[in-house]
């Protein structure tokens, strides 16, 4: 018997269930509260009319076959369908839901009035859809609904009572039964929608109640169970802790004698160690005794006793800070014995008598020495970081300087040799013109020594002059350095060494450079350069010499002179004696890594107010330098034609007028995607391509590789005012034939155009 009531029950609660969670979101089903209710009234009230509303639908069937009321069927397989769809459609809302079930109970009523009269049952209908609404969405709505009846009934029975509805069916003898009726109805309806939406509001407030205390008496309950097992951990803690603390103090004196830091309590009247743990002879070398009857000023340097001094003075004018809670810690320096100081990290409290006075302090002090030292060194690696991302950044605007300079000179050079071609010989426009074309050169010359001391050139070896060298550094520094400061120089050898102009730019500029930086004040620089020549060991001025032929490079100041103590030290990387912001101590070590890279030697001659001198022996090679290229007379000319590009309308002006005073037939272009476009229509009309690097839109590498997808043999000519992206090889390896630095001279250029031209004829 409960088996099977009980299968039949689950099968309804799970048919239930299933319907209830179709008609309401999940946050609704999950609070116990009065929508839950009605929902769940809402949803089993649903499901019993959709299973029991089947015998209606017969009996409505049976009326319309017997009464001819097929209206009235429709109506209620409507109805039927609304209750089934109300059931089991998502989305509408519960109030939705409980307001159109209502309105469809009204509405079967307001039909079985119309269509089987009043005495029918539609005045039930009526009265169930008002207690619906006071069930569903509270005592407002069904009290709105039953006065909606009221007003329902009364219109219906007056069409009834004069004839213009239910003609043949007196249903109401007399007027004032059809009223006593209606408020009869009226009545009834407000006063059972009212007390039943009551009822279940005070069900709802009861549940909750009953709810609220179930809910305090299962929490009491769990307090209670909580705080009987607290009491009695706390009665095993209080014996295991009596029993932990005799343990730990035997534990205590053990730890305190064995500990890495020093552990320490002071007086606070005389400042005196009253305890201080056996490691302090391992730290510091003092015994416990010895460092308990220094006084602290013989404990830390003069700077770390006045910051204790002033530390402790501080925390005892804050007295709410002095309790045991509050630690402090502080960075001191301590004495070791037989001399040296190490660096320490003291953490101390204050410990107080029974009036909150502190009487004494309690601390930790650990030896952080070797923190500090990584600390330094890590400090000085990242100076050096610094000073590595400067130095790339002043090699990234020399770079972008020289590419804009080197384009101006272009322009300034290339006019002025087409102009002195127009000048004639002996007059004052043409000797102008050769001041301008000399100092173009210069300003070339010195762009380069930009990109040099920039570091913007290769540390490759080769057979080098010093002099030339030597020479144009003084000029550059002469504009650099003040002018109470005299330059001499003194070159004598033309001689050569296997070096780097890059690195030997670097070498005499660093020297000249300090040596100005010592005579602030004015004085005189002299840089003097000579073959010397060491038969044997006993004539070498250094160690690990060996006798032969050398270049001697002196760099002579009039300045403060070194200090005995620091000369040893001053080829160490980042030593400096300069101010912060002056210097970064690396001049003078690179200076000493090149000078001993070459195989050579420095030797430094200084005493205080009498200068210094700093003497490079360099070792000098009997192999054939690189030689300056010599006028050939008349220039190479053609009859090709080429195709000239540059960003550059000055350069391309200045670059079409001097190759066709040469002969050439040049078109030029000022935009890379012009010049693609052209190549691409006529791709055969030119012998040779000149292009520049840097342009907007399309660079000179691309369009190069753009031209040789058309043309695989194309001659090209690739020119730069400074890139870090190309080289000579790099520009190889693209398929270009010659590469060029801007500014080039015109000699050059006619000879470089030519040996491209006659190469890809060959």
């Amino acid at each position: 018997m409960m088996v099977s009531g009980g299968s039949s029950g689950g099968l309804f609660q799970r048919l239930r269930l299933y319907c209830l969670h179709r008609m309401a979101p999940s946050k609704l089903l999950a609070e116990d509260s009065l929508a839950y209710w009605r929902a769940n009234i809402l949803a089993t009230i649903l499901m019993t009319a959709a299973g029991l509303c089947v015998l209606a639908l017969a009996a409505a069937l049976f009326v319309a076959i017997r009464l001819d009321r097929w209206h009235l069927l429709f109506f209620d397989l409507c109805a039927y369908a609304m209750s089934i769809v109300l059931l089991l459609v998502r989305g509408p809302s519960y109030e939705f839901r409980a307001g159109l079930a209502a309105l469809t109970i009204y509405l079967i009523g307001l039909a079985v009035i119309v269509f089987m009269g009043p005495l029918s049952g539609g005045p039930i209908w009526l009265f169930a859809s008002a207690i619906f609404a006071g069930v569903f969405l509270g005592a407002t709505a069904g009290l709105a609904a039953a006065l909606w009846n009221t007003i329902t009934l009364t219109t219906l029975c007056w069409l009834f009572w004069t004839g213009q509805m239910g003609r043949g069916m007196p249903f109401f003898l007399t007027f004032e039964a059809m009223a006593a009726a209606v408020i009869s109805f009226t009545v009834l309806n407000l006063l059972a929608a009212v007390s039943i939406s009551v009822l279940v509001k005070g069900l709802s407030i009861g549940h909750q109640k009953e709810k609220a205390l179930s809910s305090s008496l299962a929490r009491e309950r769990q307090q209670l169970v909580a705080a009987k097992q607290q009491l009695e951990e706390e009665i095993e803690e209080r014996k295991a802790a009596e029993a932990a603390v005799r343990q730990s103090e035997r534990q205590y004196r053990l730890l305190a004698d064995n500990v890495s830091d020093i552990i320490w309590m002071m007086d606070l009247e005389t400042l005196r160690m009253t305890y201080v743990s056996p490691s302090v002879e391992k730290i510091r070398g003092y015994t416990p005794e010895e460092a308990m009857a220094q006084p602290l000023s013989q404990n830390l340097t003069p700077d770390s006793y006045k910051r204790i001094r002033k530390k402790f003075g501080e925390m005892l004018r804050r007295k709410e800070e002095i309790n045991r809670q509050h630690t402090f810690t502080v960075e001191v320096e301590q004495f070791r014995k037989g001399g040296g100081t190490i660096h320490s990290e003291v953490t101390f409290s204050f410990i107080c008598n029974d009036e909150q006075r502190p009487v004494s302090v309690m601390g930790v002090t650990r030896d952080i020495t070797e923190r500090k030292r990584a600390e330094d060194e890590r400090g000085k690696l990242e100076s050096q970081l610094r000073q590595a991302k400067k130095m790339e950044a002043i090699g990234t605007l020399a770079g972008g300087i020289a590419h804009d300079f080197n384009n101006i000179l272009s322009s300034i050079i290339g006019f002025t040799e087409l102009c002195l071609d127009d000048a004639p010989e002996g007059t004052i426009l043409r000797d102008n013109l050769n001041e301008i074309f000399t100092g173009g050169k210069r300003a070339k010359e010195l762009v380069k020594q930009i990109l040099t001391f920039a570091r913007q050139a290769d540390d490759q070896v080769s057979p080098i002059q010093i002099g030339p060298i030597v020479k144009e550094t003084l000029k550059f520094l002469r504009s650099s350095i003040p002018s109470t400061i005299q330059i001499q120089s003194d070159v004598q050898s033309d001689g050569l060494i296997m070096g780097n102009a890059t690195q030997l730019h670097q070498v005499v500029m660093n020297l000249c450079a300090n040596a100005a930086d010592a005579m602030e004040e004015g004085g005189l620089l002299n840089v003097s350069l000579c073959d010397v020549y060491f038969e044997d060991l006993l004539q070498l001025p250094a160690r690990n010499m060996v006798p032969g032929h050398y270049l001697k490079l002196s760099v002579r100041d009039t300045g403060a002179g070194i200090a005995p103590h620091i000369l040893p030290s001053i080829f160490d990387p980042y030593f400096t004696t300069k101010a912060v912001g002056k210097g970064t101590g690396m001049g003078l070590a690179v200076v000493h890594g090149i000078v001993e890279s070459y195989g050579g030697k420095i030797v430094v001659e200084s005493a205080p107010e009498k200068g210094t001198t700093f003497t490079l022996f360099l070792p000098a090679t009997a192999r054939q330098g690189a030689s300056p290229q010599k006028d050939m007379g008349k220039l190479p000319d053609g009859r090709e034609r080429i195709l000239f590009v540059d960003d550059e309308a000055s350069i391309t002006v200045m670059g079409r007028q001097l190759l066709e005073r040469l002969g050439y037939a040049v078109e030029t272009r000022t935009n890379s995607l012009e010049a693609l476009a052209l190549f691409r229509q006529r791709p055969l009309d030119f012998d040779l391509v000149i292009t520049d690097m840097t342009m907007p839109h399309l660079p000179g590498d691309k369009l190069v590789r753009e031209l040789l997808s058309l043309r695989p043999h194309l001659p090209i000519i690739l020119c730069t005012g400074y890139s870090n992206k190309v080289s000579e090889e790099m520009a190889s390896t693209l398929g270009v034939k010659g590469f060029a630095y801007k500014p080039i001279v015109r000699a050059d250029f006619a000879r470089l155009v030519r040996k491209v031209l006659d190469e890809a004829r060959n």
